[in-house]
């Protein structure tokens, strides 16, 4: 619980989804104690289903309209997901702006975003320095000579 709350950057208030979303993943995880069985697959009798396990903190976009007033509000909008819902197949979803728990069946999942985490500052290559610094000098040089020039794909080339 405390790698899902640290890994997504959540603030420890939120720190009941992660334990839960923990006992959720070790209850459909097998074990020794369990003859290589899952708690799920003991009390069941069945296989766990894992198709629909998501990243937990990553971005989610639930559909707002059921809870939206008036038709020009927005159908989503980015939610952190904290876990599934208990008696309910749904995720819950937290809506940053809004500070809301919203509870959805019908939801689209970013894993590749993590909302919660600070964005990282562009890191700048050498390579990146050396063409800008080739490009102020092309074009420099492509104002004040007096040469044939053309454009090629944002390349000067300088005709003799």
């Amino acid at each position: 619980a405390i790698n899902l709350l640290s890994d997504a950057q959540i603030p420890s208030i939120f720190w009941y989804h992660p334990c839960s979303h923990a006992a959720f993943l070790v209850n459909k995880m097998p074990s020794r104690n369990l003859n290589m069985q899952s708690p799920y697959q003991v009390v069941f009798g069945s296989i766990p289903e894992i198709q629909h396990l998501k990243v937990f903190g990553t971005a989610v976009y639930p559909l707002l309209r059921p809870f939206n007033k008036h038709t020009l509000e927005p159908r989503s909008t980015q939610c952190i997901f904290l876990g599934f819902a208990h008696g309910y197949k749904g995720v819950i979803c937290y809506d940053i702006k809004t500070k809301k728990f919203i509870l959805s069946r019908h939801v689209i999942h970013d894993e590749d975003v993590y909302p919660f985490k600070q964005p990282q500052p562009h890191k700048v290559s050498s390579i990146q320095v050396f063409v800008g610094h080739l490009r102020h000098l092309l074009s420099f040089r492509y104002r004040f000579q007096k040469k044939k020039t053309c454009l090629f794909h944002n390349y000067i080339l300088i005709h003799k």
